[in-house]
């Protein structure tokens, strides 16, 4: 990332992007919040793309939006994908209406 910002055009720029939060450890993703604050570029991932992309039950229960959260992802610097997430639908039938 750092040689692409050198390129004369100065159009090239880096971003962090682990790609889900449901396919990454807590770990990776934490990395990935480090990464981004020391060398003060963006951090993206895709939060929802679909139903099964959150716990249905198993511990620990939550929502990506509540593990990005409480990992430090959700921050000026974070640009979420699909992080737009209705729960009061009736035909998801979660057992909160927390987001």
């Amino acid at each position: 990332m750092s040689e692409a910002e050198t390129h004369p055009s100065g159009r090239l720029s880096g971003v962090i992007y682990p790609m889900q939060i449901d396919t990454c450890s807590e770990d990776l993703l934490r990395d990935c919040v480090a990464l981004a604050e020391e060398t003060d570029r963006p951090i993206t991932t895709t939060h929802h793309s679909h139903r099964s992309s959150f716990s249905d039950g198993e511990a620990p229960w939550y929502f990506p939006d509540q593990m990005g959260s409480n990992i430090g992802l959700l921050s000026p610097r974070t640009t979420p994908g699909h992080a737009i997430f209705v729960d009061e639908h009736p035909s998801i039938g979660w057992r909160t209406k927390e987001e």
